[in-house]
C-alpha cells in the first residue's frame, strides 16, 4: 500500500498526508540552494522520447512539481506552471513528476488521458514506484520546486498559489545576467496527435429524468450540457455554447467551465449545474431556455454563510434537491454546502473544512473531497467521500459511515463484504 511506500519520508518536516495540502495554508522556503537531486532511473516518462537530466537543463529555470490526478490543488498548480511557462517562454522548462496516491492512478493510460485532457505536452515521469519522490524528499501532493540555471534547487513550495509564491523567484533568476543561458529546447516533447472530434469529450455526469423522459448529460471537456432522449438516445437540445468561459443568459449563448454533477427541480422545470472549472452553481430553466447563477463569486476560496451570490466556491462537484434545499459537494473544500432556495441563502451542512475521515456531529466531522451525492431514505443524504474511499450518511445534524471503513485516507482496495469492511479505491 503507498502508506508503506511514503513512511520514510519525512526528511525536511513531518506532515500528515491527506491527498492534496491545505489550500488554506501554503509553505515556501526559499532557503540555502542545495543541489538538485537527479531524475530517478528507471521511470517511465511520458510526452518526451528520452528521460530528462538535471545536467541537460543547465542554462533553463526548471519548474518541477508533483501531483496525482486526484487531487484537486494539483489542477491549479498545473496552470500556474504554465502560466510560468508562457511568461517566461525562452527561460523555464516545467517539468511534472506524477506520483499517484491510488493504485489506478499510476495506470499510464489514465495519466495519458488527462495529459491529452488538459493538452499538456511537456515532460510527465510516471513515479508509479515513489523514487523520485522519496530522492526528492516530498511529502505532500502539490509540491513545486524551482531549479535555477546551475542545477540548485532555489525554491520550494507546497499547496496551491504556486505562481504568485514563485513568479518573483523565476524572474530574479531570469534576470540575472550572470546566470549560464541555453537557448536550445533541452526538453524535446513529443507533440501529441489531437484526439479526433466526438460527440462527447470527457462526460463526467449524467442525470435521468424518467417523469420528462431526458437525459442530462454533462458534457465536461465541451462545457455544456447535451439534453437527450432517454428511450432514444436522439439529442434534443445542448445548453451552452461548447467555448469555456462564463456568460449568463439565452441557452445558445452561456458558457461553462467543465460543468459536472446535476440536480432538477422537483417539477422538472430547473436544471442545476455544478460550473466546477468556475466555482459556480448554475441553473437552467428549461422552459425560457435562460442561464443564471444561483451560488458562487467566480473565485475559489473557502465558503462562508449568507448570500450565496457573495460567497466564493472551491470546486463544487455534485449536486441534489431535497425539498427547497440544494445540497452541494464542494470538493475543493471537503464540505458540504447546501443553498436554501426558498430563502436564498448559503448554509454549512457537513464538514470543518480539515481534510479527513471522522463521524459525529455533522459540523464537527472530516470529510475528503466529497464528489456524489444521493438521497437516502428518511430525508438522509448518500455523500461519495471520494478522497476518504467511503460512502458516507448525512443525517439531521450527524455524519456516519455507511460502507468503507472510517480510519485513515490511505485504507482503499478493492473488497466486498460487510459494510464496515468493505473497499473501494
Amino acid at each position: 500500500m503507498i502508506r508503506s511506500r511514503i513512511a520514510t519520508l519525512f526528511v525536511f518536516a513531518v506532515v500528515v498526508l491527506s491527498g492534496c495540502s491545505s489550500a488554506d495554508d501554503p509553505a515556501t522556503s526559499t532557503t540555502e540552494p542545495l543541489p538538485a537531486p537527479d531524475f530517478a532511473t528507471g521511470v517511465d516518462w511520458l510526452n518526451v522520447a528520452s528521460a530528462p537530466s538535471i545536467a541537460r537543463l543547465e542554462g533553463k529555470v526548471t519548474v518541477v512539481y508533483f501531483w496525482t490526478t486526484s487531487c484537486l490543488s494539483c489542477r491549479d498548480v498545473i496552470d500556474d506552471v504554465e502560466r510560468l511557462e508562457n511568461e517566461f517562454p525562452e527561460s523555464v522548462v516545467p517539468i511534472g513528476i506524477h506520483t499517484g496516491r491510488f493504485d489506478a492512478e499510476s495506470d499510464a493510460f489514465v495519466i495519458e488521458q488527462f495529459l491529452t485532457r488538459r493538452g499538456l505536452d511537456h515532460a510527465i515521469a510516471n513515479d508509479e514506484d515513489y523514487r523520485i519522490w522519496q530522492e526528492w524528499e516530498i511529502t505532500n501532493w502539490p509540491t513545486t520546486l524551482v531549479i535555477d540555471q546551475t542545477g540548485m534547487v532555489t525554491a520550494k513550495h507546497s499547496g496551491d498559489d504556486a505562481y504568485e509564491a514563485l513568479e518573483p523567484v523565476v524572474e530574479s533568476l531570469v534576470d540575472d545576467p550572470s546566470a549560464p543561458t541555453n537557448p536550445e529546447n533541452v526538453v524535446f516533447t513529443n507533440q501529441p496527435e489531437p484526439p479526433p472530434p466526438t460527440v462527447l469529450s470527457f462526460p463526467e455526469a449524467v442525470l435521468a429524468d424518467p417523469a420528462g423522459g431526458r437525459l442530462f448529460i454533462a458534457d465536461t471537456n465541451h462545457h455544456r450540457i447535451v439534453v437527450a432522449d432517454l428511450d432514444t438516445n436522439d439529442v434534443l437540445e445542448v445548453i451552452g455554447n461548447g467555448d469555456e468561459g462564463f456568460a449568463d443568459g439565452d441557452a445558445d449563448q452561456a458558457s461553462f467551465s467543465e460543468p459536472r454533477g446535476m440536480a432538477l427541480s422537483d417539477d422538472g422545470s430547473t436544471l442545476y449545474v455544478a460550473d466546477s472549472g468556475n466555482h459556480l452553481i448554475r441553473e437552467v430553466n428549461l422552459t425560457s431556455r435562460r442561464v443564471a447563477t444561483v451560488a458562487g463569486t467566480g473565485e475559489r476560496g473557502r465558503p462562508q454563510e449568507g448570500e450565496p451570490l457573495d460567497s466564493p466556491l472551491n470546486y463544487p462537484w455534485d449536486l441534489e434537491v431535497i425539498d427547497q434545499d440544494l445540497y452541494v459537494s464542494v470538493a475543493g473544500a471537503n464540505q458540504i454546502w447546501l443553498v436554501d432556495l426558498a430563502e436564498a441563502e448559503l448554509k454549512e451542512a457537513a464538514g470543518t473544512g480539515q481534510a479527513g475521515v471522522t463521524d459525529g456531529p455533522a459540523n464537527n466531522v472530516r470529510l475528503a473531497q466529497p464528489s456524489g451525492l444521493a438521497p437516502f431514505p428518511d430525508d438522509g443524504l448518500v455523500i461519495a467521500d471520494a478522497g476518504s474511499s467511503s460512502l458516507r450518511l448525512l443525517g439531521e445534524s450527524e455524519v456516519s459511515a455507511l460502507i468503507g471503513p472510517v480510519t485513515d485516507l490511505f485504507d482503499f482496495g478493492e473488497a466486498d463484504g460487510p459494510a464496515a469492511t468493505a473497499r473501494f479505491q
